[in-house]
């Protein structure tokens, strides 16, 4: 402060009376708050102008993951088979929301991102709210064709895709927060580990065949838990876990 008055009365030659200057700095702050209040955009406005920063490719490449798995399991002949096929497709499909995730990251512009008039926390609850709508939808219509065509029962698309592909989300949000650096390919190679892991379980007649129903149920009642907590411990500490230092929010 006392170099700025030096520095305005050096310049003008003018008396400058510090109270009056802090009033001054004061009412600009106001003013600028008030005007940002003003202007706020609509949470579905903020959604909408995030949507337009997402490249559209990936949700593409997950309908079309989508669309080879459906034809694959139409030509499976075995329950194994189709399990199999399952295993491997639900870590890739949440693979392919990595690049978008990841993108300020491994750009590093995590420290730009953290001075644009939105939070880290808002940008990335959009991102996540985003990718969370389009895959359920896609799910959605995959899980309906499949029961529809009978390849599958809806349950066992519950228990041979959605209990793998939450598990998956799981690996990538923890990476994706973590405070050590994490890189993309970590979280890949931990996603395709899992996936192998998952596929010779599922592969295993005898070993399936132990596995209850009330396992299954909580299995996927554990998985579907512990994301919620990834995503709202991640967003609780996601300037820290990114190792940033936020200039204005």
């Amino acid at each position: 402060m006392k170099e700025i008055h030096k520095r305005i009365s050096s310049q003008w030659d003018l008396p400058i009376r510090e109270e009056k200057l802090l009033q001054t700095i004061r009412v600009s702050k106001e003013a600028l708050a008030e005007g940002q209040r003003e202007t706020t955009m609509e949470m579905w406005e903020f959604l909408y102008q995030q949507s337009r920063f997402i490249r559209k490719r990936w949700w593409l490449l997950q309908g079309i993951l989508l669309a080879a798995l459906w034809w694959l399991l139409e030509q499976a002949v075995s329950e194994a088979q189709l399990r199999q096929c399952m295993g491997v497709a639900a870590p890739l499909f949440v693979i392919l929301a990595m690049p978008e995730l990841w993108r300020d990251r491994n750009a590093d512009a995590m420290d730009i991102a953290c001075t644009t008039y939105y939070t880290l926390r808002q940008v990335y609850s959009a991102r996540l709210s985003l990718f969370s709508g389009v895959d359920l939808l896609l799910l959605s219509l995959f899980l309906s064709a499949g029961a529809w065509g009978g390849s599958f029962t809806l349950w066992e698309g519950m228990i041979q895709f959605v209990l793998p592909f939450s598990v998956s989300s799981c690996i990538c949000l923890k990476c994706l927060y973590s405070a050590r650096g994490t890189s993309e390919a970590f979280s890949v190679a931990l996603c395709l580990t899992f996936g192998g892991m998952w596929t010779m379980v599922v592969s295993n007649e005898t070993l399936y065949r132990r596995i209850t129903l009330p396992v299954w149920v909580a299995m996927l009642s554990l998985s579907f838990a512990y994301l919620g907590y990834s995503v709202a411990r991640g967003q609780d500490n996601i300037k820290e876990m990114m190792e940033v230092k936020p200039l204005w929010n």
